[in-house]
């Protein structure tokens, strides 16, 4: 069965309406027989052909092509239209959007594996990394992260430093996509307090972010060497976990 055929026997399980009641989070891997199998050139704009084709590694040119080829297919399942139909639109940010659409999405990568979340949430963003052994995270944190995050970071048992520190970042990284900011946003601004498999909120100064001063945050289960974290406005929707591939 190729991806594509896949995933659109996966989403005949949900509708729009699904969206009202829950996040939906599809987890998806990077390679060369993934990327061979779509026919991207059928499916992406002229810019995106242009774009795919500048890139001279691999493993970015796969990044790039399976996202967004996923992300154009499940929005066209959800807005009732063929994927090459999706308009994008970029905010002053950089962040991408469809005018005149209720869905929001997100999507982020790392190494070898994808994310891509869809809601009707207003504020939606998503974030993965691959949780390098060994990582030296100090100087990072030590810029970064609010007294009361390295108080939490510090008190984890040695041997999940790193996995720890990845949970917080993971986390900053959701929130500043969920607001459109970005990395423009200052991440020692706001604090995240992981808790695996629960419901965790952001504590903010209220100039941090421009209409929501509190985000919800999900941990989503990839893979052992990966953290992953969603960010909405909602505390109430549950995550909803699709896998196409890992």
């Amino acid at each position: 069965m190729s991806p594509l055929t896949k995933l659109k026997s996966l989403l005949t399980h949900y509708t729009h309406n699904s969206l009202i009641h829950q996040n939906l989070v599809f987890i998806f891997s990077f390679s060369d027989h993934i990327f061979n199998q779509i026919p991207y050139e059928a499916i992406l704009s002229e810019s995106e052909q242009t774009r795919l084709h500048r890139y001279r590694i691999d493993s970015a040119r796969y990044q790039f092509c399976i996202t967004r080829v996923y992300l154009r297919f499940i929005l066209a399942h959800f807005l009732q239209t063929s994927p090459q139909a999706i308009s994008f639109e970029k905010s002053i940010k950089g962040k991408l959007f469809i005018p005149s659409s209720d869905l929001s999405f997100s999507v982020s990568h790392s190494n070898s594996m994808g994310v891509l979340t869809l809601s009707t949430d207003s504020f939606l963003g998503i974030d993965i990394e691959y949780i390098k052994p060994n990582f030296a995270y100090h100087r990072i944190a030590n810029r970064y992260f609010t007294p009361l995050e390295s108080q939490w970071l510090n008190a984890q048992p040695l041997p999940d430093h790193v996995p720890s520190f990845f949970n917080i970042w993971t986390g900053k990284e959701s929130v500043s996509k969920a607001t459109g900011l970005g990395l423009s946003i200052d991440f020692s601004s706001f604090s995240v307090i992981p808790i695996h498999s629960s419901l965790s909120t952001t504590l903010s100064n209220r100039n941090s972010f421009s209409e929501s001063d509190c985000f919800y945050l999900r941990y989503i289960s990839t893979s052992p060497d990966y953290s992953c974290c969603l960010a909405s406005e909602s505390p109430f929707k549950e995550a909803q976990a699709i896998i196409l591939s890992l």
